[in-house]
Parts: C-alpha cells; sequence; structure tokens
C-alpha cells in the first residue's frame, strides 16, 4: 500500500524503525480509509498539534470536528510514498505524500487530489505509537 524509505543512519540498532514505520503506516491508512475519520481518537494522541493547510488544532477531537462539519466520512489514497527518519528512541518524523480522495457523508466521493502530510509519532510507553504532531497540506 505504501513504500517507506530510511534515512537512517541508526540511533539504535536494536529498534526496528523500518518495521514500526511500515506497520504505523498500514494501520493509519487502512483505518482512516476502511473505518473513518472517527479512527483519528484512536490514533491522535488526545493533546496533538495538528496543522490542516495553514489552519492550527489543537487535540484530536477538534480535528474530528473540523473533518466532520467538511461533510468528510473517511478518505481514499492512491500512489503513497513515504520516508522517515528516528528523532529519539521513542520519536518518528514520517513524511507521506501521494493522492488523496475524501468520501462524504453519503458515501459520494470528491476528486483526485496531491497532498503530502507529515506526522511525529510517539511511542506510548505500551509499544505503540501514536500521533504527537501533524500537518497535512493539499499540493495544488
Amino acid at each position: 500500500m505504501i513504500s517507506l524509505d530510511s534515512n537512517i543512519n541508526s540511533i539504535n540498532n536494536d529498534i526496528n524503525y523500518v518495521k514500526i514505520c511500515n506497520e504505523f503506516c498500514k494501520y493509519y491508512y487502512k483505518n482512516m480509509s476502511e473505518n473513518g475519520i472517527h479512527y483519528i481518537l484512536k490514533l491522535f494522541h488526545p493533546n496533538v498539534s495538528c496543522s490542516i493547510n495553514n489552519q492550527e488544532f489543537k487535540g484530536g477531537y477538534n480535528l474530528l470536528i473540523f473533518l466532520t462539519n467538511q461533510g468528510i466520512k473517511k478518505f481514499n489514497y492512491y500512489g503513497l510514498k513515504g520516508f522517515f527518519q528516528p528523532i529519539s528512541r521513542t520519536e518518528l518524523i514520517i513524511y507521506v505524500h501521494g493522492s488523496i480522495r475524501p468520501v462524504n457523508l453519503w458515501n459520494e466521493t470528491n476528486e483526485w487530489k496531491k497532498f503530502s502530510e507529515i506526522f511525529i509519532i510517539q511511542e506510548n510507553g505500551l509499544n505503540k505509537y501514536v500521533i504527537k504532531n501533524y500537518i497535512f497540506h493539499i499540493i495544488k
């Protein structure tokens, strides 16, 4: 579904950053496209800092409200390509670009648009990762 490249000189050889990023991206894009935007509450930290096309949000709930008010139910993705870099033993930055198509509440789809997004994910102490910071931008 997504092709990830790393730029790792290896912060720690016993942590498989490639696997973490691949698993995170598979989980994220599968849930956002199949289960919809309400999965934000499970994927994003409650106090996440978000930017959607330069509009700032604090918290996953506020991001969910914004998308719901736009009439978005879920997203379709196409041609995803990603890159990542470890920040520390517990944080990674992931950059993904490709094409996105919103699906509205009546299951109608909009046109495909190019997009890019950046995640900073953080391990929550239970070997699971949540989105701590998020930037999304439609490429015009």
